[in-house]
């Protein structure tokens, strides 16, 4: 699943780094205190994570059930 919802969350979290971006240089002092989103830095985290899946056995052991 997080195959196809970080794609999704990397476009639209550049949409929205670059829509502040661009409301700043425009003269919006509101901008101003809005974060970015370090797009960068999850997107490395997501491909150390899915490495680590890989590496183990982990992706190859029965999903845990709750006990009724």
């Amino acid at each position: 699943m997080a195959r196809v919802v970080v794609p999704t969350a990397a476009y639209c979290t550049e949409i929205y780094n670059q829509t502040v971006c661009f409301t700043a240089e425009k003269g919006y002092r509101v901008a101003n205190y809005l974060p970015l989103v370090p797009t960068e830095k999850i997107a490395r985290m997501f491909m150390v994570r899915e490495a680590e899946f890989w590496s183990t056995d982990s992706h190859c052991r029965e999903p845990a059930v709750a006990p009724d």
